[in-house]
């Protein structure tokens, strides 16, 4: 602004200037030659003023063309970059870029009315290009990526069939390799407690126990004041257990073959059955520190290769799996 009020009182002065100099120019004798200079310091003033005139146009012009861009030719121009770079983007089949170029363009610009339908193409080739790398990593065995990118695909497409079954295929896969790994990792456990069978086992308390020996029958004789037969039922058996229990404490304990329950694998839970008296059983027994008590104790079970014999008496608490 104070540059504005600089130039305008120059001019004012370089006016009253000239009008001075024209005043004395008319007392100098000799009438062409006063003509003369007072045209050419006309000249030069009209000159002088109407370069300031158009200077201050093209200034206002170029103001009022700066606030039409504020008002929409910017955004024009980025929207005609958008496009532009997106179709570039395309058909170079860098699907991600151009759907982001795309979606810059507003749907509604008369100009670009073919950015919406573009901003679709773009994403069901790109929806194919990711079935096209799921496909890849089936084959290659590697599922979990797979499914992640059919899931994507999917995403862009969702009526792409092809996507959907093969996402089923790949889950499958998935699902029968946790269904393999967890039955291998079973059968470990398994043969790891079948090893362990014979080893003392302890838990909460001093007792510790041990299994010696296991055999199962479907018939036991007993004698209860009579002989008779206890037959098993055809889905269940007499599973005989040769128990040790180690006292590894320093005072005596009390040990009893009611103390032990076991467990079959489907939970169902049973004590000691009558015909354990007839063997060399399992007796009651108070047990001296670092001593050990043996005996038979037979249980009637549901018919399966595998058990939990749980310890449960003064002394604390023991599991020990049974693995036939």
């Amino acid at each position: 602004m104070m540059d504005g009020l600089l130039l305008k009182g120059g001019i004012i002065v370089f006016f009253i200037a000239l009008v001075i100099i024209l005043i004395k120019m008319l007392a100098i004798k000799g009438w062409a030659f006063r003509y003369l200079v007072g045209t050419a310091v006309v000249t030069i003033a009209l000159f002088i003023f109407g370069g300031f005139v158009t200077r201050n146009t093209v200034t206002n012009l170029t103001a009022a063309n700066g606030i039409r861009q504020a008002d929409g030719s910017d955004k024009l121009l980025a929207e005609n970059r958008a496009y532009g770079d997106g179709l570039i983007a395309l058909s170079r089949k860098d699907y991600t870029k151009a759907m982001d170029l795309f979606t810059q363009v507003s749907p509604d610009d008369q100009n670009y009315r073919d950015a919406r339908a573009k901003l679709q193409q773009a994403k069901l080739e790109y929806a194919n290009q990711l079935l096209v790398e799921g496909k890849d990593k089936l084959r290659a065995g590697d599922f979990t990526s797979a499914v992640k990118l059919f899931n994507l695909a999917l995403t862009y497409n969702s009526n792409l069939e092809e996507g959907k079954a093969l996402k089923q295929q790949a889950q499958a896969k998935i699902e029968a390799m946790l269904e393999k790994l967890a039955a291998k990792k079973a059968a470990a456990e398994l043969a790891q407690a079948k090893k362990r069978i014979g080893q003392w086992e302890f838990g909460s308390g001093s007792i510790g126990i041990a299994v010696g020996q296991t055999k199962v029958s479907s018939t036991v004789i007993t004698t209860y004041g009579f002989d008779y037969d206890s037959r098993g039922s055809e889905d269940s058996q007499y599973l005989w257990l040769l128990i040790s229990a180690l006292n590894n404490g320093n005072s005596t304990v009390s040990v009893n073959p009611d103390d032990f329950t076991l467990v079959a694998i489907d939970g169902y839970r049973v004590t000691r059955n009558e015909a354990t008296f007839s063997q060399k059983y399992f007796k009651a027994k108070d047990l001296a520190a670092k001593n050990t008590n043996e005996g038979w104790i037979i249980f009637f079970v549901p018919k399966g290769s595998r058990y939990t014999l749980q310890y449960y008496g003064p002394s604390g608490s023991v599991n020990k799996v049974i693995v036939l």
